[in-house]
């Protein structure tokens, strides 16, 4: 029998499933602009975060020497035939018809590691699809 394993990078028991997140967003999309939320800064009560440098006088947490990461899971509704690309920190663009396009964007990713700060950007190719972005806090 094994025994009960907790994943510490994004908190799931034995592959079970993940707890609850600690922040969630969701957007629905109109098919004409992108659409940006900026990682959180905040942190879950009761996690350590990134401590800020020592100023000249011994106080702490003045600036960030670090950023606090996540583990930003996607989910995309499925009543519509959208398909939504995804980036961080550069522009989300469908691209273009019969022809392969380098880009910065990813169609439909399931999830990434990110950092406080990071800006997710994404756009879909039809209206009224649904993306939901939960953010897992990573505590190392």
């Amino acid at each position: 029998m094994r025994s009960y394993n907790i994943n510490p990078n994004t908190r799931g028991v034995n592959g079970f499933g993940l707890q609850a997140p600690d922040y969630t967003v969701s957007v629905l999309f109109d098919a004409t602009v992108e659409a940006t939320i900026t990682v959180p800064g905040t942190i879950p009560a009761g996690q350590i975060g990134m401590i800020g440098g020592i100023d000249p006088v011994g106080n702490a947490g003045q600036e960030p020497v670090g950023h606090n990461k996540y583990i930003a899971v996607f989910r995309y509704g499925t009543k519509t035939p959208g398909n939504i690309m995804v980036s961080i920190d550069a522009a989300a663009v469908v691209p273009t018809v019969n022809n392969f396009t380098q880009l910065a964007a990813t169609l439909m990713p399931s999830a990434w590691n990110v950092k406080t700060g990071d800006v997710i950007r994404a756009i879909s190719d039809t209206t009224d699809s649904l993306m939901s972005i939960d953010f897992y806090h990573i505590v190392e």
